[in-house]
């Protein structure tokens, strides 16, 4: 998968009790056959930027949205961090797509995360799957409910002599 033609969008970022985590999104801008959801954590984005740059080797490699020690979990900063975040990975996917680690990152995000997109057809065949399986569930279930109908039947008629 060429690097270039993928785009990287920090969705939203979620608190826990000792922590945050970014949702981020990997989608290719190519066609719409990638679309990648994963999470992680600032410190885990930060042990790749360290490894992103050693194999980058040049100055140029762009600056790593710094970090906070107190205040780190204020809304507002937050949502500064996310964006900065957005615009540094987007820039390294622009710039570095060459890198055999980013390229080993993204593969592993790929293969963990990646969610296939059901086209119309597909989409259309599943609907008809189910609801096939919901009228096969459904005549099922009535003829359970006939036979036990039945058999209360024969045992009235068996008690009353008739």
């Amino acid at each position: 998968m060429d690097k270039n033609n993928l785009k990287v969008r920090f969705t939203k970022w979620v608190k826990s009790e000792d922590h945050v985590e970014y949702q981020i999104k990997i989608i290719s801008t190519k066609d719409d056959t990638l679309n990648v959801d994963f999470s992680q954590r600032y410190s885990t984005l930060r042990d790749l930027y360290d490894v992103l740059r050693k194999d980058a080797n040049t100055s140029k490699f762009p600056k790593f949205p710094p970090k906070k020690y107190f205040g780190n979990t204020d809304e507002k900063f937050l949502n500064q961090r996310m964006a900065a975040l957005d615009h540094y990975f987007n820039q390294v996917f622009e710039d570095f797509s060459h890198l055999p680690t980013l390229k080993k990152w993204v593969e592993e995000k790929i293969a963990k995360h990646s969610t296939k997109k059901l086209t119309k057809e597909n989409s259309k065949d599943n609907v008809n799957k189910e609801s096939i399986k919901t009228k096969t569930d459904s005549n099922e279930i009535k003829k359970k409910e006939n036979k036990t109908d039945e058999n209360k039947v024969d045992k009235n008629y068996r008690a009353t002599g008739i």
